[in-house]
């Protein structure tokens, strides 16, 4: 897909606002790529098929002939950007709660070691 874009694998981490080695890593080590960030590029790029970004299978671009639904519209991209900053605060906000527990502890750790 990067490839057929021209971009590399950094600069599309970057448009999906995906850290560095997010995607670069998955595929160096053939493993899964997280739902979210497949999700966002279905989101960004709608000529490529959601089948073929999730598994594989079939053409990796749409059939530019097949009509989108009557109940469903089109991503709007700034909804997935939208989307994935709500999800990287979600996940800054569980981190900061797990530091703020772990300096709580090793305070208790140094005022019974005095």
């Amino acid at each position: 897909m990067t490839e057929n874009e021209g971009i590399t694998i950094g600069k599309l981490e970057r448009i999906i606002g995906a850290s560095k080695g997010v995607l670069s890593r998955a595929i160096n080590n053939d493993t899964d790529i997280q739902a979210k960030w497949l999700e966002i590029i279905a989101d960004n790029y709608p000529h490529y098929s959601a089948e073929w970004l999730l598994r594989g299978v079939g053409s990796m671009l749409k059939d530019d002939t097949t009509p989108v639904p009557s109940d469903e519209t089109p991503s709007d991209p700034s909804n997935a950007a939208l989307n994935t900053l709500k999800g990287i605060i979600k996940e800054q906000a569980l981190e900061i709660a797990r530091l703020e527990l772990e300096v709580e502890n090793l305070k208790k750790c140094l005022e019974t070691a005095n």
